[in-house]
């Protein structure tokens, strides 16, 4: 079994510092430029930034992605099951998976993401280093069916071995956390494995994923060489992991 690209089910990442008042946030956002992002359309929420601090001031709506600026944090969703809002109305995505994570599509995303989090920390005089960077990822093969829904006895030493002798399977999942090395950085990374069973069927249908990746940031980022270590990373780990599981012949 091996995750790939079109197993993406939704890719989340986020940037975040110590809040600042919402008339602050609005006042150095006031001068954003709409016409020099390439992938979306801007719009500010600014008769409700004051109402509620879950609604962003700022947002990037594009095709199949989102880029929300809230007052401790600067957030992109990307998946083809988002809802996008331009100034005028409402409506499902009309991209394609393929097309959504392609490479050269991410690319583009990648390049307004990180102006808008140079843009918005450079108003706001916040360093790179004052703030925190999160990359989740959530997963779904459904290429390897198996005969049960939960992982065996054999699989806890292998995963205690990954991790350390303190790491305990969290209901019938391997769920654990990790201090470890990502592109250089030292991160604290969370990985959750489990398989889906349908109600009606007697035997396991996909292997799920969803992970979480945390480290001081450091500057700009390429989305594209994130992801493709990410899911080399998650692919080593079910590797391992997976051989707690007996896959239907």
């Amino acid at each position: 079994m091996e995750f790939t690209v079109q197993d993406i089910i939704s890719l989340h990442v986020s940037i975040s510092f110590n809040g600042v008042k919402h008339e602050t946030l609005h006042d150095k956002l006031a001068q954003i430029e709409r016409s020099q992002f390439i992938s979306g359309i801007v719009t500010s929420d600014t008769f409700l930034q004051y109402v509620d601090k879950h609604i962003p001031s700022l947002r990037l709506a594009g095709n199949g992605f989102k880029i929300l600026v809230y007052r401790d944090l600067i957030e992109l969703i990307i998946s083809t099951q988002i809802e996008n809002m331009s100034e005028v109305h409402l409506s499902k995505t009309n991209i394609s998976h393929e097309k959504l994570f392609a490479k050269n599509n991410l690319q583009k995303v990648n390049v307004d993401f990180n102006a808008i989090v140079g843009y918005v920390l450079g108003r706001l005089e916040i360093s790179y280093d004052a703030t925190k960077f999160t990359l989740g990822l959530n997963l779904r093969n459904p290429d390897t069916h198996y005969h049960e829904n939960m992982f065996e006895k054999e699989t806890i030493p292998t995963l205690q071995s990954l991790v350390d002798e303190s790491t305990k399977i969290q209901s019938i999942n391997p769920e654990f956390k990790t201090r470890e090395v990502f592109l250089d950085r030292q991160a604290d990374v969370y990985y959750n494995f489990h398989t889906q069973k349908p109600s009606h069927q007697n035997k396991t249908d996909a292997v799920i994923f969803s992970g979480l990746i945390n480290f001081e940031n450091t500057g700009v980022q390429d989305l594209n060489l994130l992801l493709d270590t990410y899911l080399n990373r998650i692919n080593g780990m079910a590797e391992k992991l997976m051989g707690g599981l007996k896959a239907n012949a």
